[in-house]
Parts: structure tokens; C-alpha cells; sequence
């Protein structure tokens, strides 16, 4: 028994008579252009033979050409894309049929829709998604695109999509807005038409939040990009806020420990000490 590089656990048999090869299944088809190969790998061996029997596989390879072959029943696929393997829901992704098309041409982006949830970058990298965004109207992609923006981790992601499809749907720049990841620079330029969700933003530039604090004191308060000086200004108005800021300074957090409320001096009391100074 041995277990290799990704976890499976394998019995050996030794044996002196010669192996046939297994036969090898493939299913090829085409997306935009792309031609898409999905099969088994050839098993090779050399005497003596060694006949191996995965035990307990860690992962279920037949499910996961299922998953992204097109020929699988719907119902199916949507079993799988709720399977409780990532891997299996990740290869859902890879169906180039995950997004049907029906008699009056509207395209059913349910499934597609619940994995960018979970695999952003994945959704905007998956054939079905590219078919219908790149190659066709790219309308009915429009919740899938904003949910790939709101919770994609690549800045870089963030900012192609807003160049292309940006200018689409006021709700893709709402989604970059919200996001963590989202550039400074572009978060200036999202200011302008979604300032609160800017003030929001931990990415949000300080120079931008000093800008953004006379309309929207209570977010850049808890903003931890805000400037110590504008923290301390607004410890008058939202002392419990501030004193939550991991941003806020020290002797800011010390006044506040004299604060007449008490949740305010709990609150600063809990930050000084997160950071060791209390």
C-alpha cells in the first residue's frame, strides 16, 4: 500500500502475467471556438505487473468528468454543483451546456449565477460564461458579472471587468465599489456616483476619506484607511465608532477610556489591548 502526491491510497498486487492497457474515454466538443478535451489517462505499466486499487480515493475523478461533461442530464448537474466536494462543484464550471438556452432564446444562468458565489474567478473564466459574455449579448450575464466583481480577490479581475462591461449596469460599479480588492484609483472614480460604499471601503485612499467624511462621518469613522487626525475630530461625534477603528491612535483610545459612556470606554479598553498597549 502507498499513497501518492494527492492523498490516494493504493493496494499493489504483484503479478508476473503481462497488464492490457485500459481503454481510454474521451469526450470532445468545441466552445467558441475552443476545442475542450475531457477523459481518462492511458494506465501504463512495466513487469513485474502491479495492478493498483485506489483505496478510499480523495477525489471522485468519475464525478468530476461528469460534472463537466455536456451530456449530463440537468437535474444532474444541478446535484453536482451542490455536491459537497469543492472540486466537483468546481468542475461544473467547465459544462459548457451549464447555461441552456430556451425556444425564446432566454438563458438560464441559476447555476452559474450560485457558483460565482463560491468560484468568482472560475464563473469568469468558464466557457458557458465566456459564450454567452464575449460572443453574445452578454445582457443575461449581467447578475453573473456583478457577483464575479463583488467577490473576485484579483484587483486585476476587478478592474478588466469594469472595462469591459463597467458601463453596462450601474450595479457592476456598485458590486466594485463594495469590494475590498478594488483599486484605489478606482474607487476615486467610483466616488462620484457611489460615495457611501467608497466611505465604506477598507481600500478606500485616505486623502479620498477626508473628502467623503462631511457626508459620510459614521463609515469613515470605522473606516480603517482613515487619517489619525480626522479620527480624532470625529471621536466628538461617533466616540463609540472610533474607539472601535483599528486606526484610531493610542492617546485617542486613552481619552477614551474616560468616555461618560461606558460601552465607549469598553470599546476602547478592547482596542488598546488587541494591540498590546493596555
Amino acid at each position: 500500500m502507498y499513497q501518492d502526491a494527492q492523498g490516494v491510497l493504493y493496494v499493489h498486487e504483484e503479478s508476473t502475467s503481462p497488464a492490457e492497457p485500459e481503454k481510454t474515454t474521451v469526450w470532445p466538443w468545441v466552445v467558441a471556438g475552443a476545442v475542450v478535451v475531457a477523459g481518462t489517462a492511458l494506465w501504463m505499466s512495466q513487469s513485474p505487473t502491479r495492478s493498483e486499487n485506489p483505496v478510499k480515493p480523495k477525489k471522485p475523478s468519475r464525478l468530476l468528468l461528469e460534472a463537466a461533461n455536456p451530456d449530463t442530464p440537468w437535474k444532474r448537474l444541478e446535484a453536482l454543483a451542490k455536491h459537497k466536494d469543492p472540486e466537483v462543484r468546481r468542475a461544473v464550471l467547465q459544462n459548457p451546456a451549464l447555461c441552456p438556452v430556451d425556444d425564446q432564446g432566454n438563458v438560464d444562468i441559476d447555476l452559474l449565477y450560485h457558483l460565482a458565489g463560491e468560484f468568482p474567478d472560475e464563473t469568469a473564466e468558464a466557457p458557458a460564461f465566456v459564450l454567452h459574455a464575449f460572443y453574445g449579448d452578454p445582457t443575461p450575464m449581467l447578475r453573473v458579472i456583478q457577483r464575479i466583481v463583488y467577490r473576485t480577490k484579483d484587483p486585476e479581475r476587478v478592474r478588466s471587468t469594469l472595462s469591459l462591461f463597467g458601463q453596462l449596469d450601474p450595479l457592476i460599479r456598485n458590486s466594485a465599489a463594495n469590494n475590498q480588492m478594488t483599486p484605489p484609483e478606482i474607487l476615486r472614480e467610483l466616488a462620484e456616483e457611489w460615495p457611501e460604499e467608497v466611505a465604506k471601503n477598507s481600500n478606500a485612499p485616505p486623502d479620498l476619506l477626508r473628502e467623503l467624511v462631511e457626508e459620510w462621518p459614521g463609515w469613515v469613522a470605522l473606516n480603517p484607511n482613515a487619517p489619525h487626525d480626522v479620527l480624532r475630530e470625529l471621536a466628538k461625534e461617533w466616540p463609540q465608532t472610533v474607539a472601535y477603528n483599528p486606526n484610531t491612535h493610542p492617546d485617542v483610545l486613552r481619552n477614551l477610556l474616560q468616555h461618560q459612556d461606558g460601552w465607549v470606554r469598553e470599546e476602547a479598553k478592547k482596542n488598546l489591548s488587541r494591540r498590546g498597549l493596555l
